[in-house]
């Protein structure tokens, strides 16, 4: 299973909202239904009861989040934490052709595009942050 898998799961767990859900992961709504699918497939019992007008967590489903909740918010500190070290001892982000792959695969954007890097966390979408965030500060141009 892949760490992307795990963050559909744990959000879909969390919003109970295909639409919703892919909006907040940036994917779209048959990305988050294969994934589900196949995750489904994989343990052999649904995760999710659907209706047309709801989705709810199985009672298969709410232990499955509770087991991989646990792991996953390790991993996204983790993550964070060698984000910030690589950071601040380098004075740098990644190089672009490591740094977009990255930042695809955890679902970060890229300068431009979305929010920048610096000073932003990893999976921010699915974890509150209970750290202050540091203060930018602006550069001057001379």
């Amino acid at each position: 299973m892949e760490l992307r898998d795990i963050e559909i799961f744990l959000t879909l767990a969390e919003e109970l909202h295909f639409g919703r859900t892919a909006e907040r992961l940036r994917v779209s709504s048959a990305r988050v239904s294969q994934s589900i699918k196949q995750q489904e497939r994989r343990i052999g019992g649904a995760l999710f009861e659907r209706t047309s007008r709801s989705v709810r967590l199985t009672p298969l489903g709410r232990r499955f989040r509770d087991r991989l909740d646990a792991g996953y918010r390790e991993i996204a500190a983790g993550l964070d934490e060698a984000a910030t070290i690589a950071r601040d001892s380098a004075g740098s982000r990644l190089p672009p052709s490591r740094g977009r792959r990255t930042e695809r695969h955890l679902g970060v954007g890229w300068p431009g595009h979305h929010p920048p890097w610096h000073g932003r966390k990893f999976f921010s979408n699915l974890i509150p942050c209970r750290t202050k965030q540091p203060e930018r500060q602006s550069a001057q141009v001379d």
